[in-house]
């Protein structure tokens, strides 16, 4: 049963990173298009990701009650129409509703895939978030390379939107008859379990959901101006574009899967202060090496950094929650962390439009920094060994 129940979560989680991949380089070519500015580009993300936080704030509260595959099989076969309507958009206004669609359901998704990440990594007694984390990356990086081979042969975002929409809501349908892991159940009070009134945030989950917002803060810059940066500032081809969208989201892929083992070896809070310490500085040295082969290089060493921080945070929000409250927790967090999405790309498209989208990437250096600093109030003993409050069956 464990190899089925990794197998969906591999699936999930691949899945999630393919649809970032895709869209990530897709974004350019959709600003090319519709002609949108970037201030445009980022009240588009914005609103999705607004969108996103109801959904989390309603499914934090369901997905310890209903249980975790309703959200799920909606999270896929609802992302997956969000982007079928995103290949029929015409103007700016379609593509702002086709935005808010895909927040709303994308979040689902996203809940639902760290919830069961969660849950495995208690009855496993094992730490796998990271190399849950490390398929998405893989996917996205499977994504962004498929998106540029698009490109070249001046395909679009249309037919990829598409069919990226159809395999999501095939997924949908396959994913109901998938194994899960078990649950686990609150704290007996007399004698029957029941549903804690209140959710505890333990000081380790606060420092968890700080780690998660600031790197979202970044990422959500980063998701939505990289493309155009390379694009666009340093006059790259599309194909160009895509390539280091890849080359970004392989090099996490490769971090993901190291960084499993230094967990081990050194625990959480010293792997997320090396992580957010390395993303800062590569963000502020690629943006000012934007040329061409060189500033792809730059980005994919910053994927390699940034790949354990969202991963690890989740980990630590998801063991040390009270029992029974691991789904809220987690949809907690992931709320948290959405609502960088609105504010970062708004910030930083409004920068931009200012002074130009380096300085607006920029801004990204900054709370990438900050992981470091909100690392340092992490206890010590926190890792896969000693200190850890992974629980078993």
């Amino acid at each position: 049963m464990p190899a089925f129940q990794r197998r969906l979560i591999a699936v999930t989680f691949s899945l999630l990173g393919l649809q970032v991949g895709v869209r990530a380089v897709q974004w350019a070519d959709v600003a090319v298009v519709l002609r949108l500015s970037p201030e445009q580009l980022g009240i588009s993300a914005g609103v999705g990701a607004a969108a996103g936080i109801l959904t989390l704030t309603t499914g934090a509260f369901l997905i310890d009650r209903v249980g975790r595959r309703p959200l799920l099989v909606v999270g896929l076969v609802g992302a997956g129409a969000s982007f079928l309507a995103h290949a029929i958009v015409a103007d700016y206004g379609q593509f702002l509703l086709a935005s808010l669609g895909y927040g709303l359901l994308i979040s689902f998704l996203d809940l639902a895939a760290n919830a069961i990440g969660s849950d495995f990594e208690r009855f496993s007694a094992e730490q796998s978030m990271v190399g849950f984390h490390s398929w998405f990356s893989l996917a996205a990086a499977v994504g962004a390379s498929l998106s540029a081979v698009g490109s070249v042969v001046g395909a679009g975002f249309r037919p990829a939107f598409a069919l990226l929409g159809v395999v999501l809501i095939v997924s949908g349908l396959w994913s109901l008859r998938q194994p899960l892991p078990p649950l686990t159940l609150a704290e007996p009070e007399g004698g029957r379990h029941s549903a804690p009134r209140r959710v505890r945030l333990p000081a380790t989950v606060l420092i968890a959901v700080a780690i998660v917002f600031l790197c979202f803060f970044g990422d959500g810059i980063l998701e939505t101006f990289l493309a155009v940066l390379i694009r666009h500032e340093a006059g790259a081809q599309a194909w160009l574009a895509g390539l280091t969208i890849a080359l970004f989201h392989f090099s996490s892929w490769l971090g993901r899967t190291i960084s499993q083992c230094a967990v081990t070896r050194w625990g959480d809070r010293a792997v997320l202060l090396g992580a957010g310490a390395m993303s800062a500085l590569l963000t502020m040295a690629s943006l000012w090496l934007v040329e061409g082969w060189i500033a792809t290089l730059g980005f994919g060493l910053l994927g390699f950094a940034l790949s354990p921080i969202v991963p690890l945070g989740m980990s630590l929000a998801g063991r040390f929650a009270s029992p029974g409250t691991e789904g809220r927790v987690i949809g907690l967090t992931n709320g948290v962390g959405y609502s960088a999405f609105i504010v970062s790309p708004v910030v930083a498209g409004w920068v931009a439009e200012q002074t130009s989208i380096p300085w607006g990437v920029a801004l990204a250096a900054l709370t990438m920094a900050g992981v470091s600093l909100a690392a340092l109030a992490l206890p010590v003993s926190v890792g896969s060994r000693g200190g850890s409050r992974v629980r078993g069956a």
